[in-house]
């Protein structure tokens, strides 16, 4: 037998019983307690030993989360030429009509990011996950803006692109801005402002360019009247 796969074994065996071993201990202890004859010490070690593996386990699934977004990054993907695709291709339409750039992986494993002008964007058909979305407009002083979401979940991780049709997805304007309000032991406001795109989850909001305005807030009484003002800090 290889070096090499004798090694893997010894691994994998280790592996499986630092992961799986604690249920011994833990059976064995409950038996013993049920009988009356002790066995608190082997229920404590299997439960501390089955919490570090369960949180291993916990600590590796995220790991590869991790991992699967950050490769799936805007620089190691290929722009999608629909003129030069060759199979069926349809388009998916935003619910904004700024330029709009969407990082997928399709049915194939490949990273492709696609790009439009309008939020109407070209796409090969099939099964696409999406991985990164970003929208991007300007402002009247001249100003840009750019409102950005990295992973994703649940239904919004897959888009279903039919042939020669259009898969309609929630992401876009209008956004929602949701400001929390906490109160310090020493009796100071802390505001935390949340923007969220239209399916409801939370994006980041950037401003580039010529902008000098940092974004502001106003606190009102039930009056209406302003009774505080101030912007917000990053960090």
């Amino acid at each position: 037998m290889p070096v090499h796969m004798l090694i893997g074994i010894v691994v994998l065996s280790v592996a499986g019983l630092f992961l799986l071993g604690w249920m011994v201990p833990l059976g064995i202890g409950i038996r013993l307690s049920s009988h009356r004859r002790g066995g608190t010490a082997l229920i404590v070690v299997g439960g501390v030993w089955g919490a570090a593996a369960v949180s291993l386990v916990a600590m590796g699934a995220m790991f590869v989360l991790g991992f699967r977004t950050m490769s799936s990054s805007p620089s190691d993907s290929k722009v999608f030429d629909a003129a030069a695709h060759a199979g069926p291709q349809g388009l998916i339409r935003t619910a904004g009509t700024e330029a709009t750039s969407l990082t997928v992986t399709d049915e194939s494993g490949g990273t492709l990011r696609l790009e439009s002008t309008n939020g109407i964007l070209a796409a090969p058909a099939g099964t696409l996950h999406l991985t990164q979305y970003a929208m991007t407009g300007s402002l009247p002083d001249g100003s840009g803006w750019t409102v950005s979401r990295y992973g994703f979940s649940g239904g919004m991780e897959r888009i279903a692109v039919p042939p020669g049709g259009t898969a309609e997805v929630a992401l876009g304007p209008p956004y929602r801005a949701v400001v929390t309000v906490s109160k310090a032991d020493d009796g100071r406001q802390t505001f935390d402002l949340q923007i969220s795109s239209t399916d409801g989850n939370r994006v980041s909001l950037r401003f580039h360019g010529t902008r000098q305005t940092p974004l502001q807030f106003e606190v009102l009484d039930a009056g209406g009247r302003r009774v505080w003002n101030g912007n917000f800090e990053y960090g």
